[in-house]
């Protein structure tokens, strides 16, 4: 069965945007690529897409079945994953050979873990937030405002002079 097209990630960019911006988890029989949806745009469903290289899985019989367990991993528990959120699947190997219950448990214990984190971030993030930036945050609640490496590091030189 086919996503709603709503409900994937199509462009390139976002793809992108989830690999700089996101959260990249290890999870065995596949990588996760996931984060919150652009700051700005309106709250969307969650979006989903699946990776499957041809070096990995080499017969398209096989890519085909992976690219299947993927999207039932994310259709079953939509739940899982709150709306604004984007998640691309990266297949391995491995994802043919495990029972569709483990890759179930492990698929969830990931995005309920990055999504706490997400969130536990957001919160300490609004004391230590310029005005300005805590500004763009209460703007867009909905949404985690990652911040870039030259955010962090002038945050750490601000907090480490008296």
């Amino acid at each position: 069965m086919r996503l709603p097209r709503e409900r994937r990630i199509r462009a390139s960019a976002d793809f992108q945007r989830l690999r700089s911006q996101g959260s990249r988890l290890d999870c065995g029989p596949f990588l996760l690529n996931i984060g919150p949806a652009e700051v700005g745009a309106e709250v969307e469903p969650a979006r989903f897409a699946v990776v499957v290289a041809k070096k990995a899985i080499p017969l398209a019989v096989n890519r085909n079945r992976a690219k299947r367990l993927a999207r039932e991993l994310f259709q079953t528990d939509p739940e899982a994953l709150p709306a604004g959120w984007e998640v691309v699947l990266i297949a391995r190997p491995s994802l043919l050979r495990k029972p569709l219950k483990d890759l179930r448990r492990i698929y969830a214990v990931a995005v309920a873990g990055a999504v706490a984190k997400a969130s536990k971030q957001a919160q300490v993030l609004k004391f230590t937030l310029s005005p300005e930036r805590r500004l763009q945050l209460a703007l867009h609640s909905s949404h985690f405002i990652p911040m870039n490496q030259n955010d962090l590091r002038a945050q750490k030189k601000r907090s480490m002079v008296p």
